[in-house]
């Protein structure tokens, strides 16, 4: 060993004489081994795995062409092997040079200071390969020293360009701080980032899970509240999401700071969707579900999709993934994309296959009416290709109506007459025929409760269908499907009453959700306990259409904090009652449980943990 490391700095100092070739050989490959580490090496600190393996492959075996091109045309002469080995070896040793002070700098140290030591050691390093590879092809090719300067600059730009092209082809690894973070759209938006080599923070005014959890367990840092100091002073790029406004001290901060931002959906058309055949699911109601769905006939049936949809699916256990297929499932929401871009976050998917689930008016808060709503699903509708695919139900009378304003894409329907049909059903859904064009094409069952699931399975076959997996296939799917996280989501059962959680916040989904518990139910007693916490909720839009959807629940408690800006009707059943106050609810709630009942929470946002508090506090009800 002693002796293989003095022949290396020999060799590497052009000092050894020519019968140091059998020396000379394996220092070579010990030198090229080395280049291929600290390469790969630094090329970690500023890539993702798979493409820092790229890069160290590319330099490596670019240097192993020249070193076999070269021993070819001098016919491995001592003196071109140990030339050739004090070039893989010296570019080795200079870049271990580099590695403390950048694997410091990407740990965080990056101040002033430290860019100006890593920017002369960079200059050290260029200049000392210039004149190292100078001396070497001058004494390996037997030239004057300006023509072994100029094979050495050649040498090195077609080095530092072939790095340069695998560095862009990923788009390098970028710093992203992401505003609004634990929304189920940004926090998938969150994973892909980080599955793409990405260093991802965020910050939110909410921070709860499931969505935190899902983000700390994939090492994403969340900061709790929109303070400024929480955007990294050398961020790459900030994704503003749509619930932040001018006056938000972090978005102010980006702008006074001139910081480059872009929306969510913006990012994600431009880093994942662009080539990509896009299955988007759109509609008021069952959105998460019916992509949820989709995702997992096309997993099942081997074509590994990406995916993001504002849920965590159980069959995957996140909300979005990359994927290793040309297919992405996305959840197509009709929400503005940003304060500074007002379309519907959909219109930047560019489908080619699209659910339209169904139509109703809601987001008061950004929407006027109706027509206004229409008016982006037909944006949405333009972007679809002639080749394309759209499935939407049979009666909707609101989806009828955007299909009219122009439709260049084939239609296929569902939920009605003709197009995909469920026949033969059981009355709470767990059971149904699937038929297209009035052929059989297999039955579902499945664990999943209601009507609009029962649709939203056809809107799911259908759309897989187009994108290549037989019906039948899909069917099979289906069976083995889990359910998103808090879509009617058993949270636990204590002392013989069962607790539910569900997402349900627009009175369509709320009586849909309670008819499909109903059925399977029997006559059980069901309790409802609703948070409107929606903006649609709290501007009071759909107070005259609340209590009504909320009859199939035997009893029911509504949570209205300060500032709700509504109350209910003064006529509203006795069953119903009215809480202010979290703590009040909480007790009136467990002082009217009692065993066999089934007790459905529903809000979209955390409800201050109530599902936790629940089944704590029913250990003390008697079973």
């Amino acid at each position: 060993m002693g002796a293989l490391i003095l022949a290396f700095w020999r060799i590497l100092l052009l000092r050894a004489g020519p019968q140091s070739a059998p020396a000379s050989t394996t220092v070579l490959w010990l030198a090229l081994l080395l280049h291929g580490t600290v390469g790969l090496l630094l090329a970690l600190i500023a890539m993702s795995l798979p493409l820092a393996l790229l890069y160290a492959l590319v330099s490596t075996l670019s240097m192993v062409a020249m070193v076999h091109g070269l021993l070819l045309l001098f016919k491995k002469s001592a003196r071109t092997l140990q030339s050739l080995s004090a070039l893989a070896a010296g570019e080795a040793l200079l870049g271990l040079l580099l590695l403390p002070p950048s694997l410091l700098y990407y740990l965080g140290s990056r101040g002033e200071g430290m860019s100006l030591l890593l920017a002369l050691l960079s200059l050290l390093v260029m200049g000392w390969n210039v004149a190292l590879a100078a001396h070497i092809f001058r004494h390996a090719l037997g030239v004057s020293r300006g023509l072994g300067f100029l094979y050495s600059v050649v040498y090195l730009i077609i080095a530092v360009t072939l790095g340069d092209m695998v560095s862009m082809a990923g788009g390098g690894r970028m710093k992203i701080h992401i505003l609004g973070i634990c929304g189920t759209f940004m926090g998938g938006m969150a994973l892909l980032a980080r599955a793409q080599g990405h260093e991802v923070s965020g910050q939110d005014a909410g921070v709860y899970p499931p969505m935190s959890s899902q983000l700390a367990e994939q090492g994403i840092t969340l900061h709790e509240g929109y303070g400024p100091e929480a955007i990294p002073e050398d961020v790459d790029m900030v994704v503003i999401g749509n619930a932040l406004s001018r006056g938000n001290p972090a978005v102010e901060q980006v702008l006074n700071r001139g910081l480059p931002y872009t929306s969510g959906a913006q990012w994600l058309s431009d880093n994942f969707l662009q080539g990509k055949w896009v299955l988007a699911v759109a509609g008021t109601h069952g959105k998460t579900t019916t992509a949820a769905m989709l995702a997992w006939i096309l997993e099942y049936a081997g074509m590994k999709p990406g995916f993001l949809i504002g849920g965590i699916p159980q069959n995957f256990g996140l909300s979005a993934r990359p994927g290793e297929s040309p297919f992405f499932v996305v959840e197509a929401d009709e929400y503005d994309t940003a304060f500074f871009d007002k379309r519907s976050k959909f219109v930047h998917y560019r489908p080619r296959t699209l659910v339209l689930n169904n139509l109703e008016f809601d987001h008061a808060d950004i929407f006027d009416d109706l027509a206004a709503i229409q008016r982006q699903f037909h944006h949405l509708v333009r972007t679809v290709p002639e080749q394309g695919l759209i499935l939407a139900p049979q009666h909707d009378a609101n989806l009828d109506a955007v299909l009219r304003q122009g439709c260049w894409t084939p239609v296929e329907t569902f939920g009605g007459s003709k197009g995909w049909l469920a026949r033969n059903g059981s009355r709470d859904g767990s059971r149904f025929d699937v038929y297209f064009v009035e052929e059989k094409q297999g039955t579902v069952a499945w664990g999943l409760l209601g009507q609009h699931n029962v649709n939203n399975a056809l809107a799911a076959i259908g759309a897989a269908r187009h994108s290549g997996v037989p019906a039948a296939q899909a069917i099979h799917a289906l069976c083995e499907f889990e359910n998103v996280k808090r879509r009617m989501e058993l949270r636990g059962e204590v002392n013989g009453i069962r607790v539910y959680d569900d997402f349900a916040h627009h009175p369509t989904a709320i009586a849909t959700t309670l008819a499909g518990l109903r059925n399977k139910v029997g006559t059980a007693r069901i309790i409802a306990v609703l948070e409107p916490r929606s903006n649609t909720m709290k501007m009071g839009v759909h107070k005259e259409t609340l209590l009504p959807s909320l009859q199939e629940a035997d009893r029911v408690f509504i949570y209205t904090p300060q500032g709700l800006g509504w109350s209910l009707p003064a006529a509203a059943p006795a069953s119903v009652s009215v809480c202010s106050d979290f703590e009040q609810l909480l007790s009136a709630v467990l002082a009217e449980a009692r065993a066999g009942d089934h007790l459905l929470v529903m809000s979209n946002g955390g409800f201050n943990g109530i599902h936790g508090k629940l089944l704590q506090g029913l250990q003390g009800v008697d079973g």
